[in-house]
């Protein structure tokens, strides 16, 4: 009789290939509504959905090529929600630029020059320049 390899069996179905597509794919749920609260799906999302946590979500990636490829899918669709919601206004500007440098979609460079030895550029456009007190 072969042996059981151990530990836990695993919780993956094909199903939740599509299913985890299917899910970034929902419209909001409250449309038309202004005072409903902006609808964003997220991967913790889908986990609570199933009953699993984010880890299983990345061993299942590691695991098996067809999720891997749903959960490329997937963010594809959170990206361009994202982006759609952020120009339309459905979520706030700050909130959209929040979760775009979070989620690697967006990436923010600074650069600070130094003008001469006494005057610093900083990121707004600022210029200061510092001045010695010295009156000798």
């Amino acid at each position: 009789m072969p042996r059981h390899p151990g530990g836990r069996p695993s919780k993956f179905k094909t199903r939740y290939c599509q299913e985890l597509i299917d899910y970034f794919k929902i419209p909001n749920p409250n449309p038309g509504n202004p005072q409903a609260m902006a609808y964003y799906p997220t991967m913790d999302g889908f986990c609570c959905l199933i009953g699993i946590t984010p880890q299983t979500i990345t061993d299942w990636c590691k695991a098996h090529e067809e999720f891997s490829q749903a959960y490329a899918i997937a963010q594809s669709y959170g990206r361009q929600q994202l982006v759609h919601g952020g120009l339309t206004e459905k979520y706030n500007s700050n909130f959209a630029r929040f979760v775009g440098i979070n989620i690697g979609m967006i990436s923010e460079h600074t650069k600070a020059e130094t003008v001469n030895q006494n005057t610093h550029s900083f990121p707004a456009g600022i210029n200061v320049t510092f001045v010695s007190a010295d009156r000798s």
